[in-house]
C-alpha cells in the first residue's frame, strides 16, 4: 500500500466540470442546463425536477442531488436556500388481491 502522502489528491469538487458533463446520468442532464436554471434564481431543487427532470430517474436522484449541489456551492448560492427534492420511495406494484388475502387463481 502507498502511503497517503504518496498518492494523488483528485478533485472531486464541481469546479472542474464542464457545462457538456451529464450531471443526471438518468434523464441526461447537463452541468450547463442546472447552471442556468441557478443563475436564473432557482434555488428549490423541486423546481429543477419539474422544469429538467433532474432526480426522476430510475435512481431517483440518488447519483444526482450532492453533484447539483456541489454547482449551488460553486455558483455562490449558500446551501441555506437551496430547498431539498422530496424524496419519494420506490414503487413496486402489487395486485389488490395482496391486499384482500385473496390468492391469485383462486377463483374467488
Amino acid at each position: 500500500m502507498q502511503e497517503a502522502e504518496e498518492g494523488m489528491v483528485r478533485d472531486t469538487s464541481a469546479e472542474c466540470v464542464t457545462d457538456d458533463t451529464i450531471i443526471c446520468r438518468c434523464e441526461r442532464v447537463t452541468a450547463g442546463e442546472i447552471r442556468s436554471e441557478i443563475r436564473a434564481g432557482i434555488r428549490d431543487m423541486n423546481v429543477l425536477k419539474a422544469t429538467l427532470r433532474t432526480g426522476m430517474g430510475a435512481c431517483g436522484g440518488k447519483s444526482c442531488t450532492e453533484l447539483i449541489l456541489k454547482l449551488y456551492e460553486q455558483e455562490g448560492v449558500d446551501l441555506s436556500e437551496v430547498t431539498l427534492p422530496t424524496n419519494r420511495p420506490f414503487v413496486s406494484e402489487i395486485p389488490l388481491s395482496a391486499f384482500a388475502g385473496v390468492e391469485e387463481g383462486g377463483g374467488e
